[in-house]
């Protein structure tokens, strides 16, 4: 847990992640008591989203320059 939280504070400032653990422990609340997260999960999701982020960002096509 403490990695968890270590890399939580790193990513708090950025826009697209920092909503990721919360969303994560709110959907698991949801669906059961247990909450709990390992440093292994947290970066796995993390990686998810920042591809999905990166993957709208990409520009291609003739008027791109």
């Amino acid at each position: 847990m403490q990695g968890v939280r270590m890399l939580q504070n790193l990513i708090a400032n950025v826009p697209n992640l920092a909503n990721v653990l919360i969303l994560y422990r709110q959907t698991k609340a949801s669906a059961g008591p247990s909450d709990k997260i390992t440093l292994r999960q947290f970066v796995a999701l993390l990686s998810q989203e920042a591809q999905v982020y990166d993957n709208g960002r990409i520009h291609s096509g003739r008027n791109y320059r």
